[in-house]
């Protein structure tokens, strides 16, 4: 990213009595910034050898081509891995209701109860963990 500044100083002076002299100073600074020089640099350099505006231009937009390339894998990426922990969690929770109740039908009642009431209370915690990072839980600042 480009950053280039101008600072213009203009000095003048106001009417003033011969005995009283006073000099007043603006100061103006100007700020640029962005992925391509400033247009007055741009105009400068291509000045210096033709065609170079162009090529700078170019290599702004091919930048910014491979970065939005590079976001949008990012995203389907991070979609995919949700999609994929979901599918693995519900296999899993399945699996252990599905022992629990086997649990319970060969007579062990604690063992399956607690199975089946542990998996539950995991599902509870993850929607509250979920709902929390979506900001529709705020927490109570003591």
């Amino acid at each position: 990213m480009n950053q280039s500044t101008g600072d213009q100083i203009t000095s003048s002076k106001a009417k003033a009595s011969p005995k009283q002299k006073e000099m007043s100073l603006i100061a103006m600074r100007e700020m640029y910034s962005g992925p391509l020089p400033h247009p007055e640099m741009l105009a400068k350099y291509e000045k210096i050898h033709k065609g170079i505006s162009n090529r700078i231009v170019r290599m702004a937009e091919k930048q910014s081509e491979h970065r939005q390339k590079i976001e949008i894998k990012v995203i389907d990426s991070n979609i995919l891995n949700e999609k994929l922990g979901m599918v693995l969690a519900f296999i899993i929770s399945i699996s252990v209701i599905v022992g629990g109740i086997f649990l319970i039908s060969v007579g062990k009642n604690i063992q399956g109860l607690v199975t089946l009431g542990s998996i539950i209370a995991l599902q509870l915690y993850n929607y509250y963990i979920q709902q929390k990072k979506e900001g529709k839980i705020q927490e109570k600042n003591k």
